[in-house]
């Protein structure tokens, strides 16, 4: 089996906030973000730019003849790490999913020397599409690029009105309501008229579709895509996969999703209770938890599964993630019968200060002693909760992966410089939104007090 290869650059195509097109979400920590460029230096748009044509773009070439000599692609640098520290990687997760629909034996027979693809042979069957940044939360690991939310609390923790994506400066102009939009409308290529024929035109040869917002459940244009799959595609067989904070769960959706052969929701919890709440502001745990149950009980067609983001933030409470996850014996939530993981969790990259290697050395260690203590208790407590042993088996292999893999990552590098600036961006926000750390993570809040003596904190 082949440690370079996937099969996204040959079936995929991904779409940004902004209509930039880049290689997958996955590449945004590698130096060019995974943008595709065109031989003049642009990027490649959704607002006006060939969709067709930008999946013979130099860097997809070039990714696809490098995977297939069994090199590792820069702008995979993200799986890369995850892979080494024994994470469950977007490549890993991709190649399982796609193995019997575009197995590495066809990329090569369908990929000439220069690693240019014939778009008719090999069709676009799967989309990640990002339909603009509009949003109902302000999530502290977020920002303007990916909520529109954002947009206030940025002008006052940066102390600016303006913002950086990847097509360049983006200008937040202030309502006389007090409210802020873009200058420019740059978050507005789900408008674009030429998008939606094109998507039309490939609607039956579509399979899978992966869409993000923002919060899609919120944007109106998600739904037109719905509807534009239902007329001019198959939508009995298509999959619609989200992320989704499910803070929401509107009947349209519910009336839509009958029509597609299933619907696969990446549920963004990252943790248990307040401090779920903490980090993905203003969320409600109790009404996501509501919304659970109810996709639980009654929707055939749907799955859901625990999309969490390991930061700084939550990574000492995962264990606690981990029980409620378990008590609630969920049918259709990472259920303990399929072959989803305990949870699904990806570590967060950006912004480094938020990212679990900048944590100081004594709470890394307090993190391991916890995790370590959890996982010789965690075989007595699935019994106490009624897991055969089978079970109980599975589940405790599936959560010394995951957490020793955490431990792994957070200790393969010292990022502890970073902690000055965590401590004035968590502070910052705590102000605003009259919220205090230490009241919902104290281990954590002790942990980076300890070291104001030894850090330059101004």
């Amino acid at each position: 089996m082949s440690k370079t290869w996937c099969p996204l650059p040959w079936i995929f195509q991904s779409v940004r906030n902004n209509g930039d097109i880049r290689v997958c979400c996955q590449a945004n920590p590698s130096k060019s973000k995974g943008l595709l460029k065109k031989n003049n230096g642009d990027t490649y748009n959704a607002t006006s730019d060939n969709l067709e044509e930008s999946r013979n773009s130099p860097t997809l070439k070039n990714i696809r003849l490098q995977m297939l000599k069994g090199e590792h692609p820069s702008t995979c640098i993200r799986c890369q790490k995850e892979e080494a520290s024994g994470i469950l990687s977007r490549r890993m997760y991709e190649n399982k999913n796609w193995k019997n629909t575009f197995p590495i034996e066809k990329a090569r027979q369908l990929t000439d020397q220069y690693g240019a693809i014939n778009t008719s042979e090999i069709p676009l069957i799967y989309y990640d599409l990002r339909f603009g940044n509009r949003c109902n939360l302000k999530c502290r690991m977020c920002g303007p690029t990916d909520s529109d939310a954002w947009y206030s609390e940025h002008t006052k923790v940066w102390k600016t009105d303006v913002f950086q994506d990847s097509h360049g400066e983006v200008q937040l102009i202030k309502k006389s309501n007090g409210t802020y939009h873009t200058k420019n409308g740059d978050y507005d290529w789900i408008d674009s008229p030429g998008f939606w024929k094109q998507i039309k035109a490939n609607a039956p040869n579509i399979k899978h579709i992966h869409t993000v917002g923002g919060e899609p459940l919120m944007i109106k244009k998600h739904y037109d895509l719905l509807k534009a799959i239902i007329n001019h595609g198959d939508p009995g067989n298509v999959t619609i996969e989200y992320n989704s904070n499910l803070t929401l769960l509107p009947a349209k959706a519910l009336k839509l999703w009958k029509f597609f052969k299933s619907i696969k929701i990446g549920a963004s919890i990252d943790g248990y209770g307040s401090v779920n709440d903490y980090i993905r502001y203003p969320s409600c745990f109790k009404k996501i938890e509501k919304n659970l149950d109810q996709i639980d009980r009654f929707f055939n067609n749907i799955t859901v599964w625990i999309a969490t983001t390991v930061s700084a933030y939550n990574i000492f409470y995962l264990t606690n993630l981990i029980q409620w996850k378990l008590k609630k014996h969920f049918l259709k939530v990472n259920p303990e019968s399929s072959d989803k993981p305990l949870l699904t969790t990806h570590p967060l990259h950006n912004p480094d200060y938020l990212n679990v290697k900048m944590l100081p050395k004594n709470y890394k260690i307090q993190i391991k002693e916890k995790f370590d203590h959890f996982l010789t208790s965690f075989p007595g407590w699935l019994k106490e909760e009624g897991f055969s042993k089978k079970q109980s088996e599975k589940l405790h292999f599936a959560a010394q992966k995951m957490l020793n893999g955490y431990v792994n990552y957070m200790n393969s590098e010292d990022w502890s410089h970073l902690i000055p600036k965590f401590w004035k961006y968590t502070h910052a926000l705590d102000q605003i939104r009259k919220e205090k750390l230490q009241d919902v993570m104290p281990e954590l809040y002790h942990s980076i007090s300890s070291t104001r003596k030894d850090i330059n904190f101004c």
